[in-house]
């Protein structure tokens, strides 16, 4: 079932908190490690994608998924896999240039939540 927008958190870093043990160094080096992944599996989705090369598409959003999973991320960890999805078990690619979009900006407006939340 899907959640309707409001019922959702952007995020929640109670996960990483756990794997941290109050190691706020490890704690920050994550973070920093998932906004500096997330731009560049973006950048690259997005290469892909203007040159079709539809099976990379997948790929990267594939592996840009789990770390959202790991975070709460819920809405960009559904956008993510919608577009792996549409690529390939239903290819169904007419979509998708629309998905990596809204990827784009629900990364964006995440990276910047978290930024805020943590400081980094």
């Amino acid at each position: 079932m899907i959640k309707k927008e409001h019922e959702r958190k952007k995020m929640d870093l109670r996960e990483l908190r756990e794997l941290s043990s109050g190691d706020e160094q490890f704690f920050h080096d994550m973070i920093r490690t998932f906004i500096r992944t997330m731009r560049e599996g973006l950048v690259l989705m997005r290469q892909a994608m203007e040159q079709s090369d539809w099976n990379s598409v997948a790929d990267h959003a594939h592996k840009m998924r789990g770390p959202c999973s790991h975070l709460g991320m819920e809405d960009l960890w559904e956008i993510l896999n919608t577009i792996e999805e549409n690529i390939t078990a239903f290819s169904d690619r007419k979509e998708v240039p629309a998905l990596v979009s809204r990827a784009e900006m629900e990364a964006e407006l995440v990276i910047k939540l978290l930024q805020e939340e943590t400081k980094v």
